[in-house]
């Protein structure tokens, strides 16, 4: 599955095999992915990468990915950008998290790549339409 527009990905994952295997792929679907180790930077790379869809891992050690959220909303980063949480936990869970840290939604972790291509796809799409309308 291609893309026709070369659409941005800040992926933020602590696990190195989640994080590579999940570039990999949504490389191979064409987007174009920068990815981070860990949240430091986090808020720094929205403003200088300008991605199009931000995915955060939910379970880092350092910062839990819905912290991170609630942080970066907080002190400014920018709603343009939907910063999706990104996680094998449940999707009750994943929810109830999205909705109380600010982030635009989730997306649970799983095989099916393009499933999550369709639903980043619906994110930037979302957003797009906010923007054009206010």
């Amino acid at each position: 599955m291609r893309n026709q527009v070369r659409i941005k990905i800040l992926l933020v994952d602590d696990s190195e095999i989640c994080r590579d295997t999940s570039r990999m792929m949504l490389e191979a679907a064409g987007f174009e992915v920068v990815a981070l180790s860990s949240p430091l930077g986090f808020s720094k790379a929205l403003l200088k990468e300008k991605p199009d869809v931000a995915l955060v891992d939910v379970g880092m050690p350092a910062l839990q990915g819905d912290q991170l959220v609630s942080y970066a909303r907080r002190f400014g980063a920018k709603q343009g950008c939907p910063i999706v949480l990104f996680s094998a936990q449940s999707e009750h869970k994943l929810a109830a998290l999205a909705e109380t840290c600010g982030a635009n939604g989730y997306i649970k972790k799983s095989d099916d790549w393009p499933a999550t291509v369709r639903a980043i796809l619906g994110y930037r799409t979302r957003a797009r339409l906010a923007d054009a309308h206010g």
